[in-house]
């Protein structure tokens, strides 16, 4: 691999890696799972939410994943 190859290899590692960090600072992605815990309710009733609207999902690559801040708001107002 030459020099400028090198490079840019290196400068396109660090560029992934601050984007992931930034990416985990905004959005901390939980699972089904972990959200009808938070909200103590079935994963039926998961699922319900989101065909209602009232809580989107986040599909990273084949898995469903939510974030922490909108379930979080969600709790709060009191989502039954």
């Amino acid at each position: 691999m030459s020099l400028i190859g090198m490079v840019n290899f290196w400068n396109g590692k660090r560029r992934r890696e601050n984007e992931m960090e930034t990416a985990q600072v905004q959005d901390i992605l939980i699972s089904k799972k972990e959200v009808a815990r938070i909200l103590a309710c079935s994963l039926r009733s998961i699922d319900r939410l989101v065909q209602r609207g009232k809580l989107n999902k986040v599909m990273t690559g084949a898995r469903v994943k939510f974030r922490l801040e909108e379930v979080e708001r969600l709790r709060n107002k009191g989502w039954k």
